[in-house]
């Protein structure tokens, strides 16, 4: 999910589907309770005041992906063709959803649909 409030909509789609965010900060702090190397090497660019790039987050997405309830909603990341192609190749097949409007609420009738 990219753009203008994404951060609050990835949470209201993953609290009203049981589910988790996946971004940045949520794979930082899962970095932090790991005593993993691919936690380390990820903290270590993130402590320097880096973006972890997608290479070195892949083996912790595996790590966290399996120990967070799923669904999974992935939010500011990919954001590119190769990226999702990175992604899937680590983790299996990616579903995408577009949504519009307040998903907060429960007032998108599509929305509720898929979750209700």
């Amino acid at each position: 999910m990219f753009g203008k409030a994404a951060a609050e909509r990835s949470r209201a789609i993953a609290q009203r589907s049981g589910g988790t965010v996946v971004d940045i900060e949520a794979l930082v702090a899962f970095a932090e309770s790991t005593t993993s190397d691919e936690g380390a090497a990820v903290l270590a660019v993130s402590n320097s005041g880096g973006i972890p790039p997608l290479k070195a987050l892949l083996p912790l997405i595996k790590m966290a992906l399996s120990s967070w309830p799923s669904p999974h909603v992935f939010s500011g990341f990919p954001r590119m063709l190769s990226q999702i192609k990175q992604l899937e190749n680590e983790v299996g097949a990616l579903s995408l959803a577009v949504t519009a409007g307040d998903v907060s609420t429960g007032q998108d009738k599509q929305l509720t649909s898929f979750f209700p």
